[in-house]
């Protein structure tokens, strides 16, 4: 066998195992431009908005405090379904900020109940002129799985000296940071089932979401 034919073999060898390993899914939801009909349909907000700062769209508080956690703006995800899940990857980025005027601190947590939450993870206010990528990217924990719900919280805390004089203030904590220019998704879910079939999605009633869910977080 000649060089060229040992690189066109490696790369066929390369190619079908890339295939074989691929993870195709059951159940996706993804969205680019938070703010969009598409990307609110499971999402019940409080003391958060979308902003529009050119060229990138985010969610932030509505309003930023003094004190850290003294009223952080919450988005909180719900999505269930008609089976049990076996396997969930989560694509979100919750990138935090430190300027003179506040610094955030973002946390995310998910449940099966809304009862019991567990901590995904926690991306506090980097060193002053910094930013920290709050990214998340990665199957969820089995702890997470079996049930036919999934819930995921999101809290944005902007805190600092103007933070609460003005909505601009509290920039520095964000969700779903979004160029208007860009064709890549901001967030994505993707399921498998327990069951071969594919389940069909069922939106939360309006009267469900009335009120944010409260409850403990798991160690």
């Amino acid at each position: 066998m000649n060089k060229a034919s040992g690189a066109i073999m490696i790369l066929l060898l390369l190619f079908f195992s890339q295939q074989a390993f691929a993870q195709t899914w059951d159940w996706s939801y993804a969205y680019g431009r938070p703010g969009s009909q598409h990307a609110m349909q499971y999402i019940k907000a409080q003391n958060a908005e979308v902003v529009f700062e050119e060229p990138v769209y985010y969610w932030k508080p509505r309003i930023g405090a003094k004190q850290k956690g003294e009223k952080p703006g919450s988005i909180v995800y719900r999505f269930v379904w008609d089976k049990p899940v076996a396997k969930a990857h989560l694509y979100v980025s919750m990138p935090t900020f430190h300027w003179a005027y506040s610094k955030g601190h973002n946390k995310l947590f998910a449940s099966k109940d809304a009862v019991h939450w567990i901590q995904l993870m926690d991306v506090p206010p980097p060193a002053f002129g910094k930013a920290n990528s709050g990214l998340y990217d990665r199957d969820l924990p089995e702890n997470l799985l079996g049930g036919t719900e999934l819930w995921l919280k999101v809290e944005l805390d902007a805190f600092g000296p103007k933070a609460d004089l003005h909505p601009v203030y509290a920039n520095t904590a964000q969700l779903n940071r979004f160029d208007k220019n860009s064709k890549t998704d901001c967030f994505k879910l993707s399921v498998n089932f327990m069951a071969s079939d594919r389940p069909t999605i069922v939106a939360p009633k309006a009267e469900e979401q009335t009120t944010l869910p409260k409850g403990r977080v798991l160690d």
